[in-house]
């Protein structure tokens, strides 16, 4: 006897082999116990032929309905059984890149590139437990978008950090490689029209969308925003650059792990400024901002690093990340950080560095600088590569 219609239901497709010997187990009457008829009563008086036929079918209803529970429960086992293997596999799959370790995947020009987002643009939150980690994160303020001069410039800088592969060998040390990702920090470029970036940006490939218009006027907005990445990625040290900036991070990381490691997470490194210039109205650097903060009672900005490259350790980061709706943003951005960070707990740390490109205008490799700026061609890139490799 065949189960009813409705028992016979399945809301999955079990392997051939499952299906198979579900079906077997439908029809299979092995279990059944075998059917006593007047043969079987022995001495017993004859019954009428009518009252036999009947008492057989009742025994017959009866056993089946005996049977059936157990053919039900040996085809649940068999379905839980197929269940099991399916969730075992997908779960198994779902381990892949940010969830489990850093990606080896790699795209045309060396740089790590991941398919998938931590967060969407239906605005959830990233999920904390699938952050991937690296020693060092570099994030480009890059312009954003199709034009020449945007897509130039991305492949500028793929083509700089490319030398380094996946992992930069600190200079002179003998402890183990340091691993580094660069994300292009760039506003809604490349998204549609009607994306809802969340709040913590959205992560893709090796962009991250932030809620920014475009243009050197928003700088400080990127800045402000970049440190978003906190609920994307883990990592050590969070460097902030430029496209136009051609860095030697053999030489920069040799001196962020010299330092003892309970300093590292409350570094702030780079080029050092102790007094900048507060410039007046008209001027390029020109900033309302600082001004109004402080009443124009302060004759130069607070200690900062040079914005072409600066390090911030990880709980310099967190502490930006969970205070940026507190944070005032100011016209010229690296001096800007400088007073968010004023009263911070840190440890300043000057790498020094170069303005106006000396790695292509003067190549002398032994002068051992931590990064070069203003180099803004093919040509001034190309030279200093060459020249000064994966320094």
């Amino acid at each position: 006897m065949s189960l009813p219609p409705t028992r016979r239901r399945s809301f999955i497709t079990l392997p051939p082999a499952l299906e198979e010997g579900t079906r077997a187990l439908s029809t299979h009457r092995s279990f059944a116990a075998p059917t006593r008829n007047s043969q079987d009563v022995g001495t017993q008086p004859q019954q009428p032929l009518q009252q036999q036929d009947q008492q057989q079918q009742q025994q017959q209803q009866q056993q089946q309905h005996r049977e059936q529970p157990r053919l039900l429960t040996a085809r649940h086992v068999l379905v839980a059984a197929a269940l099991f293997v399916l969730v075992f596999i997908a779960g198994s799959r779902s381990c892949v890149g940010s969830s489990c370790a850093p990606c080896s995947g790699r795209d045309g020009v060396g740089l790590t590139v991941h398919a998938t987002t931590n967060g969407n643009a239906a605005g959830l939150p990233p999920d904390p437990r699938h952050r991937p980690y690296y020693d060092l994160v570099v994030a480009v303020l890059a312009l954003g978008g199709e034009s020449k001069e945007a897509q130039e410039e991305i492949a500028r800088v793929r083509k700089v950090y490319a030398r380094y592969g996946s992992e930069v060998v600190p200079d002179g040390s003998e402890g183990p490689p340091l691993t580094f990702r660069v994300v292009f920090v760039v506003g809604r470029a490349g998204l549609l029209d009607d994306n809802e970036l969340p709040k913590a940006g959205l992560l893709r490939g090796d962009f991250y969308h932030v809620d920014v218009r475009e243009g050197y006027a928003h700088l400080s907005d990127k800045t402000k925003a970049m440190a978003g990445l906190a609920e994307h990625l883990r990592f050590r040290f969070l460097a902030k650059t430029d496209g136009d900036t051609f860095p030697c991070l053999a030489r920069v990381t040799k001196q962020l792990v010299d330092l003892p490691g309970e300093q590292q997470p409350k570094v702030y490194a780079g080029m050092l400024n102790k007094c900048g210039t507060v410039f007046p109205k008209g001027h390029k650097l020109y900033d309302p901002e600082f001004l109004a903060a402080t009443g124009g009672t302060i004759d130069c900005h607070p200690m900062y690093h040079q914005g072409a490259f600066y390090i911030l350790g990880v709980d310099i980061v967190n502490f930006l990340n969970k205070s940026r709706d507190m944070l005032s943003v100011m016209s010229v951005e690296d001096a800007m950080m400088g007073l968010w960070l004023l009263g911070v707990d840190k440890v300043m740390l000057d790498i020094g560095g170069s303005f106006y490109c000396k790695c292509f205008t003067h190549p002398v490799p032994r002068n051992k600088l931590s990064f070069y700026h203003f180099c803004k061609t093919d040509e001034k890139m190309d030279v200093c590569l060459r020249e000064f490799g994966a320094c």
